[in-house]
Order: structure tokens, then C-alpha cells, then sequence
């Protein structure tokens, strides 16, 4: 079920609500016979049902308001959503069930389930260069036996000395398994992770389910890959008296699969959601699922989707402003004449409701500006989140004007985290698009950074047409005039490649020294040149 309680400790706080509402009971008693007792007073007042009825819906009221601030705070959630996040690169965690009864020797050839998931491992390792790889073992509980590492020998080491009793704990879980993989993943790495579990499905946890709903939910795919054959088979446990009979539990690992589909689907297509998919190792073309499920590699990066619950906060707030407006008026309103116009009340709140609903544009609004929060605290995985989804939002909308500001602002935090390709991808976008109705801050800053970025990779030329375009767009920008000056001097600068030459490490480190200090004295130079031009342009009285 999608509900969750983050902190379930809160509704301690409901207790409260017993003595201050004795507290109020022993005082309206003390009011009501002070006013029995004084008939000038009680004769001037409300009758004593009024006044009974005022004070009861005012308690009531206030109590709802209270309960409703505990619900708030007990962060409560329900119903899921998928948020878009962007990956570059991959990472894979290995979780290895190495449970008594993988060592049932109905493999490939006769070897045993064991044997079978590390030769299997083996050939993967093959084809993951340049990915970063963990081990996660499992049995009565999940361990990280290596934390994630391009060292692959000492993976190949670890595969040759797999063995239960690795592990003392007794039974098999694999959603503690997962769960060691899940961690095993940096919080905020731009990188997308996956997971793949090597089992024969045999369990006693029944754990796997919650565990797999867990990797959706941070948008981590997992691959399951079943080993063994589906006829049982007799084992003989480490005890040396107690014989089970075992075998690849497949159709439980599909029906555990399907479960995970139906909960998180909510609606949305299959592309949408974080895939879980079971392979039998023996089936052909098995170890190519299981690769496809990497991010590719030419550095283009792809979206996941994570899946997260839907805070419920503000919905308890609101209610506990209006219950506690309700205690306020209780005692004040006539409630004969207001129920002749609670009607027309109601009808005038719905009208007013339907025309001031929140539009398209201000929800656009709305995630741009949570965005930017999220890129102030530097977090720049929500902030990606929140750019895409204002970008997918704007297509949809045809809103020309929103979906270029999240492009800038995507470009931008991938510059932060030195995704310069990224980056430049979208300002080429932003610039290749432009139009005349083009906010001229965003050409401006597009124009600027993409001289950065090729400043940065050394192409100078592109550096200075992209610094002399900004100059067009904003000619009062001193930095990209300094900028456009040291494009063209760096440039100048270059040595040919025949001219190059083998130059000692002493002579070069001064050498290196002394540009630094010529290129300092020349940016200081220019930046009083381009203020003192500024400052002739403002007291002369010629039209330039």
C-alpha cells in the first residue's frame, strides 16, 4: 500500500487533548454556575443553550484544529508520483544468495548454483568496463563485501571464495540483500545505479517484495537472475542430518515481480517506471537483458524515474486554520440566519474557487522556483528534477517562454557539476531557437557561458565569437570584454605544433610562473582601459 508515516511518535501528542479538555469542561461548569447564582448577570446573558452550544463547537473545534497540527507534523503521506531525474554514466551492485542452497549441484554440467552465478558474474564482468562495480552478499542478512570499484580482480577474487559460510547468520534474505545494495549507492551521484540479484528464489524472510518496491521508489532498476532447475533436487544441510528439497522457485520470483508492477503502475506506461525483471540464467540472450538495463555509454546520460510518495503536510495545515477559524466564530455566529445563507455562501466559494485555480503557468512557475532553491543548496539532482519536469510541463504546453528558462537553468547546474557537454547541448538549444521575443538575459548568459566552455576546453576562436555575440547582445558586460581580449591573446599565444619542443620541468614551471604574471598584469590593464573608455563615453557629448 502507498502510505507512509515519517514520524509515527507524533500522535503522543494527541494525549494532550485529555487534560486540557477536562481543564475546559471544570471551567465552563465554574462560568455556567456563576451565572445561576447571579440572576442579574444570568438574565443579561445567552440562555443556557446558546451558551452551551457556543462553548462545546468552540472545544470541538479547537481539538480538530490540534489533531490536525499532529497529523501535519507526523508526516503523513499517501499516493505516489514519478519524478524525472538525470543520469550520466552507470554503476551495478552484485548481490550474490549465498544460502545452502545455492550449493544444490543441479547446474550447467552438473556444478552447483554457486559455481553457476560466478561463472555468470564472471562473464559480465567482461563487458563493464569503465563501470563501477560492488559485491553485496546474502544470506540471514545482507552484507557489502566490496564497496563499489573499477578493480575488478579484486571482484574475481571475492567470486572464488564464495561460500555460505561466509555468512553465519542462518535462512535466506534477500531483501536485505537489496537493501545492502541500495546503500551501497552514493546518495547524490549523477551516476544511475542498478541492481542484479543472482538467486534460486528459495526464501524464508518473504522480504524480496519490500525490497523491491524500496529500489523503485529511488529509482534503481533490478534485474533478477534465477540458477538452478525447477525439478527439486535433495540437499543435505550443514548440520549433516537435515536433508530439504530445493529447486529454482521461478514462478515466485515472477508473481513477486508482477506485484511490484501492479503497486507502483498508478497509470503510467511501463516507460515511466523503474523496470524490475526476472531472467533464468539459462535462458539465451539473458546476460543481454541485463546489459541493456546500463545507461549508455556515449555520454548522451538518460532520464529515471523515481517513484515518491505525496507528502499530505499541507492539507492538515489548511485544515487546522480553518477548524481553529471555526472556534474563533463559534460563539459569535448566529447559526439560524448563517444556515439560511450557507448556501449562497457555498456557491460563491466554488465560483470564486473555479476561476482563481491555479493555472498551467503558475504550477510552471511554481517548480522553477523550487528548482532554484534546490540548486542554492546545492542539490543538484531535486534541481535537474524539478527543471526537466517544468520542460516536459512547457512541451506540453506549447509555453515557449518556460521551456527555455529550464533549459538555461538545466545547462547551468550541469556546468556546476562539470558536465560541460551537457551543458552546452542545451545553450546551443536555447541559442539555435532563439527568437526576437528571447529573453536577451538568457541569449546573453547563454552566449556567455558557451564562451566558457570552449575557454574552458581550450578552443579560443569559438571562445571569442562567443564572447563578441554577448558583447552584442549586452555591450556594458566589462567581463566579457576582459574575457573576449584573453581569447584572442591566448589564442595568439598557441605554439604551432612543428615549433613544439621538449622543455626541462625547471624551465617550464618558471616559465608557466612568469605567463601567469604577464596575463595578470594584462587583464588589470584591460579592465582599466574598458573603465576608462566607460568613463570618457559618460562625459562626452558626442553621439558615438
Amino acid at each position: 500500500m502507498n502510505f507512509d508515516i515519517e514520524r509515527p511518535y507524533a500522535f503522543y501528542g494527541i494525549i494532550v487533548l485529555i487534560p486540557a479538555a477536562l481543564y475546559t469542561i471544570l471551567r465552563y461548569k465554574k462560568i455556567l454556575r456563576s451565572f445561576i447564582t447571579n440572576p442579574e448577570v444570568f438574565s443579561a446573558s445567552a440562555s443556557v443553550t446558546r451558551l452551551r452550544r457556543c462553548f462545546f463547537l468552540r472545544t470541538f473545534f479547537r481539538c480538530m484544529a490540534w489533531m490536525m497540527l499532529v497529523l501535519a507534523y507526523a508526516g503523513i503521506s499517501w499516493g505516489i508520483k514519478t519524478v524525472p531525474v538525470q543520469k550520466s554514466g552507470s554503476t551495478v551492485s552484485f548481490v550474490f544468495d549465498i544460502s545452502y542452497s545455492m550449493t544444490a549441484k543441479d547446474g550447467p554440467s552438473g556444478i552447483s548454483r554457486l559455481e553457476a552465478e560466478c561463472n555468470y558474474a564472471r562473464g559480465l564482468l567482461k563487458h563493464l568496463e569503465g563501470t563501477s562495480v560492488s559485491v553485496v552478499l546474502a544470506k540471514g542478512s545482507g552484507v557489502t563485501a566490496i564497496p563499489l570499484t573499477e578493480d575488478f580482480n579484486s571482484i574475481e577474487n571475492m567470486l572464488s571464495q564464495l561460500h555460505p559460510n561466509l555468512i553465519s547468520s542462518e535462512g535466506t534474505d534477500l531483501g536485505s540483500g537489496v537493501r545492502a545494495a541500495i546503500t551501497s549507492f552514493p546518495s547524490q551521484s549523477a551516476k544511475a545505479g542498478c541492481i542484479w540479484l543472482f538467486t534460486d528464489g528459495e526464501e524464508t524472510q518473504d522480504s524480496l517484495l519490500d525490497a523491491l518496491n524500496e529500489s523503485v521508489r529511488y529509482g534503481i532498476p533490478v534485474a533478477i537472475v534465477g540458477f538452478g532447475s525447477e525439478r527439486e533436487s535433495e540437499l543435505l544441510l550443514a548440520d549433516g542430518k537435515t536433508r530439504v528439497k530445493t529447486a529454482l522457485r521461478s514462478s515466485a520470483v515472477e508473481e513477486t515481480v508482477s506485484k511490484v508492477k501492479r503497486i507502483r503502475a498508478g497509470g503510467r506506461t511501463d516507460s515511466d517506471l523503474t523496470p524490475v525483471i526476472y531472467v533464468d540464467a539459462s535462458e539465451y540472450g539473458s546476460a543481454g537483458k541485463l546489459l541493456k538495463m546500463l545507461s549508455p555509454q556515449d555520454g548522451s546520460g538518460s532520464v529515471s524515474y523515481e517513484v515518491h510518495l505525496i507528502s499530505r503536510k499541507n492539507i492538515f495545515i489548511n485544515l487546522a486554520i480553518i477548524f481553529f477559524l471555526f472556534s474563533i466564530i463559534a460563539g459569535e455566529i448566529d447559526f439560524r440566519r448563517a444556515i439560511k445563507n450557507f448556501t449562497r455562501g457555498t456557491a460563491a466559494v466554488l465560483v470564486f474557487c473555479t476561476f482563481t485555480s491555479c493555472s498551467k503557468k503558475f504550477d510552471e512557475g511554481r517548480l522553477l522556483f523550487e528548482g532554484k532553491l534546490e540548486w542554492n543548496r546545492k542539490n543538484y539532482n531535486q534541481a535537474t528534477a524539478c527543471f526537466l519536469e517544468v520542460s516536459e510541463m512547457a512541451l506540453k504546453n506549447g509555453d515557449a517562454r518556460a521551456s527555455e528558462y529550464a533549459r538555461f537553468n538545466l545547462a547551468v547546474t550541469y556546468l556546476m557539476q562539470d558536465e560541460n557537454e551537457s551543458a552546452a547541448s542545451y545553450f546551443k538549444q536555447i541559442l539555435d531557437e532563439a527568437t526576437e521575443s528571447t529573453d536577451l538575459q538568457v541569449k546573453f548568459a547563454a552566449l556567455y557561458n558557451s564562451g566558457i566552455i570552449s575557454h574552458r576546453q581550450g578552443k579560443f576562436d569559438e571562445a571569442a565569437e562567443f564572447f563578441k555575440e554577448a558583447l552584442l547582445v549586452d555591450s556594458s558586460s566589462t567581463d566579457a570584454k576582459i574575457n573576449l581580449e584573453l581569447s584572442i591573446q591566448e589564442k595568439s599565444l598557441q605554439v604551432k605544433p612543428d615549433e613544439k619542443e621538449i622543455v626541462p620541468v625547471e624551465k617550464s614551471g618558471g616559465d608557466a610562473a612568469l605567463e601567469n604574471a604577464v596575463y595578470s598584469i594584462i587583464r588589470e590593464n584591460e579592465e582599466k582601459r574598458w573603465k576608462n573608455q566607460q568613463q570618457k563615453t559618460k562625459n562626452s557629448s558626442l553621439d558615438y
